[in-house]
């Protein structure tokens, strides 16, 4: 037999044996009733609104921030991520971990915070687009940059 046969059935065999392996089955819950959530502490209400402030300056200082939102609704986005902070963190790891400069954070929490401000942010400006295309509120512009 020649290399390149031996070499075909050699390759053959490891694509057979590795496709046909049997793996653990993992056990997973059909609906979110069976999964159980730790319920944390709330957080103090005067160290609740100074984050729910800092969160706010911050973002408010963004040029492609201010385009998006109008103040109100930059605001309740704001609340809307620090209340998701509530629920995930004790008040005392949010501010050890998330409570330092942006770019202090780890690339496992910066897309935490991520996640969760990019959430909170697509649900208000759907909020917010509602509210335009209703009328209830107009966009001025001035203000906005």
């Amino acid at each position: 037999m020649s290399k390149k046969s031996i070499l075909a059935m050699v390759l053959m065999i490891s694509i057979g044996y590795g496709c046909t392996q049997n793996y653990a089955k993992i056990d997973t819950p059909k609906d979110n009733a069976s999964i159980e959530q730790v319920e944390t502490r709330k957080w103090d209400p005067v160290r609740k609104e100074f984050w729910t402030s800092m969160l706010f300056a911050q973002l408010s200082q963004l040029p492609h921030v201010r385009k998006r939102f109008l103040p109100k609704h930059l605001h309740l986005m704001v609340r809307c991520s620090i209340e998701e902070y509530e629920k995930r963190f004790e008040i005392e790891y949010f501010e050890k971990t998330f409570g330092v400069s942006a770019g202090q954070l780890s690339p496992e929490n910066a897309r935490i915070a991520y996640n969760i401000t990019f959430n909170c942010s697509e649900k208000q400006a759907m909020i917010q687009q509602q509210e335009m295309m209703n009328g209830i509120i107009k966009p001025d512009t001035k203000n906005m940059l």
